[in-house]
């Protein structure tokens, strides 16, 4: 659905015109060894243009690499339409990732798009192939620029190997403000919560929710969400706990208030205020009998 979403913003905004071509190609080591990871990186070289859209795939040979994960810190995209996602293979068709994603005011010059991790299977030659690439010209018009790939190839020598490739990361994703809203076009109007974390080293992984009303959430009350995130009742006076968790296991916990937390904090308030008052009266009453 979000390809087709991608592919009709082509057709709508795009000029018949193709303009000097972008290149795209991947960073991937010439040998491995049965069993090995290895990490590619995936380019694209706008030459003389500007690009702020993006979509396409990478196909890996049936049966000679096998994704493991993806990375999406250190890529030119910063809006994505969709992640690079991991298709697995079929009788019919192999392996591929696909992905797609805008970048406000544009990028020139040679980028990373994505990094994945593959681990190789068997002895032989292992093909990547980039595939259906569109890159769209930020020039006001979505003209689309014309574009050329570059396969690359890896040579899996036998043998065994439990090499794997490592990205270090001890920092936790940078801080980030969830932010609750309303709009007649979303979730029949009904409040929901929005949120996007950032994290430059291994990528975001995901997110998690929680509410409580008065204290941090235990770790078990937390849920794995997508955002936007249509708030249920029961959460419109609570405080809503985001949880960012990158691929390396670090998080960053974010915070802030249901629609009606503030009214509910009043009622709580007046609540405590009058079971004060009915207890110092009961006191003091108390006190009084005593004297007597």
């Amino acid at each position: 659905m979000k390809k087709i979403f991608f592919t009709a913003m082509v057709l709508i905004f795009a000029a018949p015109a193709l303009a000097a071509a972008a290149v795209v190609s991947l960073d991937a080591p010439k040998t491995a060894t049965v069993g090995e990871e290895i990490l590619v990186r995936v380019l694209l070289d706008t030459e003389k243009d500007k690009a702020n859209a993006v979509s396409g795939s990478i196909s890996l040979d049936q049966g000679a690499l096998s994704v493991l994960r993806t990375y999406e810190a250190q890529s030119a995209i910063t809006v994505w339409i969709e992640k690079p996602t991991i298709v697995p293979a079929t009788p019919a068709r192999p392996t591929f990732i696909e992905f797609s994603g805008i970048t406000p005011g544009g990028f020139q010059g040679r980028f990373e798009l994505f990094s994945f991790i593959a681990r190789s299977s068997k002895a032989g030659i292992a093909m990547l192939r980039p595939s259906d690439f569109i890159v769209l010209k930020n020039n006001g018009e979505g003209t689309a620029v014309a574009t050329r790939s570059t396969p690359a190839s890896v040579t899996i020598q036998a043998g065994s190997s439990t090499a794997t490739v490592l990205i270090a990361d001890a920092v936790s994703p940078e801080g980030f403000a969830p932010v609750v809203a309303s709009s007649k076009d979303l979730f029949d109007g009904k409040a929901f919560v929005s949120f996007s974390a950032t994290d430059k080293n291994t990528g975001i992984d995901h997110y998690e929710y929680a509410v409580s009303r008065f204290f941090a959430p235990k770790p078990s009350a937390y849920m794995v969400v997508t955002s936007p995130l249509e708030l249920d009742q029961a959460s419109y006076s609570k405080r809503i706990f985001i949880k960012a968790v990158d691929k390396a296991g670090n998080v960053r916990i974010s915070s802030t208030f249901g629609p009606r937390y503030w009214e509910s904090l009043s009622l709580w308030g007046i609540l405590i205020l009058i079971l004060a008052l009915c207890a110092l009266t009961y006191i003091r009453r108390r006190s009084s009998s005593v004297r007597r």
